[in-house]
C-alpha cells in the first residue's frame, strides 16, 4: 500500500512515514506525507523516487488505485496544487507500470476530492489516460495553475521524499521527467526572490525604514 497525501491533514494522527504496516504486515505500507503546497514537480518526483521503484520491487499481480482528487488546487479541504493534467500524468505512469509488471491489470476507484466544480475534470483526465482516448472537453484552468509559483519541485519536498525512499531502501531510478538538481536550484532562486520582495514591501510600508 502506497499513500501520497498531505501531511497532518486528515486524519491528523496518521499517515506518518514511520507507519509501515501492522504487526503481521511490517513493510507492506509506504506513507509519503507531502508538505502543504506541493505541486506537480513534487508529485512527479514522488512517483520517480518512490511509487515506481516500490511497484517494480513488489511486482504486483494487480494494481488497485484509490483515485482521490483531494490534491487538486481547487479542493476546499486540502492545500495542494495539482491540476487535472497532473492526475492524467500519474494515471498514465500507473497504466504503464501495470503493463510492464502485471499484464495491464489495474483498477481505479474514485476516492475523495471535494471540489464539485473541478473533480469532474480530474476524473475525466484519469479516464482518458485509462482509455488512451481524448475527449473534446478542455480544462480552461490548466494554463493558470501550471504557472503558479512553487509548482516545481522544492528543496524541502525533495528532502522529504528522499528520506522516505531511503527509509524503505528504495533504489534511485533516474528519469528525464524530473531534474532534481535543477529543480532544487530553481526553488532556492524562487525563495531568494520572495525574500527580496518581502524586504522591499517592508521598506515601503515601514515608516522607520523609509526614513533610512
Amino acid at each position: 500500500f502506497i499513500s501520497l497525501h498531505q501531511d497532518c491533514n486528515y486524519p491528523q494522527d496518521s499517515g506518518l512515514y514511520t507507519e509501515i504496516g501492522g504487526e503481521n504486515a511490517i513493510g507492506s505500507t509506504i506513507n509519503v506525507p507531502l508538505p502543504p503546497g506541493s505541486g506537480t514537480g513534487c508529485y512527479a518526483y514522488a512517483f520517480q523516487r518512490i511509487v515506481i521503484p516500490a511497484l517494480e520491487r513488489f511486482k504486483p499481480d494487480m494494481i488497485f488505485v484509490s483515485s482521490g482528487f483531494d490534491a487538486s488546487y481547487a479542493d476546499p479541504l486540502a492545500s495542494m496544487m495539482l491540476s487535472s493534467e497532473a492526475f492524467r500524468d500519474m494515471a498514465t505512469q500507473l497504466v504503464s507500470a501495470a503493463r510492464r509488471l502485471c499484464q495491464g491489470r489495474i483498477v481505479f476507484a474514485h476516492e475523495g476530492g471535494y471540489s464539485k466544480d473541478y473533480v469532474p475534470f480530474c476524473g475525466l483526465a484519469v479516464i482518458e489516460a485509462l482509455s488512451g482516448l481524448r475527449s473534446p472537453v478542455e480544462d480552461d484552468n490548466l494554463c493558470e495553475v501550471n504557472l503558479w509559483g512553487y509548482q516545481s519541485l522544492q528543496a524541502h519536498q525533495a528532502a522529504l521524499i528522499n528520506k522516505v525512499a531511503d527509509y524503505h531502501h528504495l533504489p534511485f531510478v533516474s528519469s528525464d521527467s524530473v531534474d532534481t538538481d535543477k529543480a532544487i536550484e530553481q526553488s532556492v532562486q524562487e525563495l531568494q526572490v520572495a525574500q527580496q520582495m518581502q524586504a522591499l514591501l517592508e521598506s515601503i510600508t515601514d515608516p522607520e525604514r523609509r526614513k533610512v
